[in-house]
């Protein structure tokens, strides 16, 4: 779903959100939104991906996802 927004826009500085979601973490319901701004330079995106949850909860999947980028070819 974000994915395929992202690869979709092409408009040059736009922030996209992608809504508040119900999540269990740790056995305790808690609410995690999710935003992507989007900027254009050239032909290449940039991407921030902006996530407000619980600090603990966020710091996980910041880095869970260096993970998958490192295992990405660009």
């Amino acid at each position: 779903m974000i994915q395929e927004e992202i690869e979709r826009t092409n408009e040059d500085n736009k922030l996209i959100e992608f809504g508040t979601f119900d999540v269990t973490y740790k056995g305790k319901q808690t609410k995690i939104r999710i935003q992507v701004e989007i900027q254009i330079e050239d032909e290449d995106k940039e991407v921030v991906m902006y996530i407000y949850s619980s600090q603990e909860l966020v710091d996980i999947i910041d880095k869970e996802m260096l993970k998958v980028e490192g295992q990405r070819e660009f």
